[in-house]
């Protein structure tokens, strides 16, 4: 029970504490959308509705973690401590967590291809300290969907197995080009490291 109590207090007014629980319920309702609800997928256009239901399970996902019950989730079923709810389709964002008085604990956008160059530069618009900003790259038959983190100065990429319910931190420093087409993905630094070591051995022999 103190573990519970704990997680109660923690939640919403610990940032990193919020956005570990949050990036792990936003991992395991993405899961359950694209198992449970596929058939979403079959339709174009069909941003809004999926959102509702990644919404629900989010919801359901985070009362679980939370230990949230109809008689101790307040100030209603749908709302969490710190008062935040859910909200679908509003502020320019496809999903946010946010309370009435305008502070937002996570923000999420949908996509049915990788994002291009401008999509980027608005979902870093949307990045703002104490905030998880999030996306999600439905990819039309890929065994993975691309879920992209804004962090100050970084853009993480991963793939996200929801057969396995994994994901793999695939790249990092995502680079806008100039032109507004895909995305340049830089991949950390160790490995360019490694390139540019094979590359100089190779010429020095």
């Amino acid at each position: 029970m103190d573990g519970r109590v704990r997680l109660m207090e923690h939640f919403g007014s610990d940032h990193r504490y919020t956005s570990i629980v949050l990036f792990d319920v936003f991992q395991d309702a993405l899961s359950d959308v694209i198992t449970s609800d596929a058939y979403l997928f079959s339709e174009t256009k069909n941003k809004a509705a999926v959102a509702h239901r990644l919404t629900e399970h989010m919801e359901r996902r985070l009362r679980n973690k939370l230990s949230l019950t109809a008689e101790n989730a307040l100030p209603s079923f749908r709302g969490f401590p710190q008062n935040l709810v859910f909200d679908v389709m509003v502020d320019k964002a496809d999903i946010i967590l946010h309370d009435r008085a305008g502070k937002t604990a996570m923000t999420i956008m949908l996509y049915s291809d990788y994002i291009s160059a401008k999509q980027a530069i608005r979902l870093k618009g949307m990045y703002a300290e104490r905030r998880l900003t999030l996306a999600v790259a439905f990819l039309k038959g890929k065994p993975y969907q691309l879920i992209y983190r804004v962090d100050r100065e970084t853009m993480d990429y991963y793939h996200y197995d929801s057969t396995m319910k994994t994901s793999m931190f695939r790249m990092q420093k995502i680079r806008t080009d100039k032109k507004e087409g895909q995305l340049t993905l830089l991949k950390p630094r160790a490995r360019k490291q490694r390139a540019r070591n094979t590359k100089q051995a190779s010429q020095e022999s």
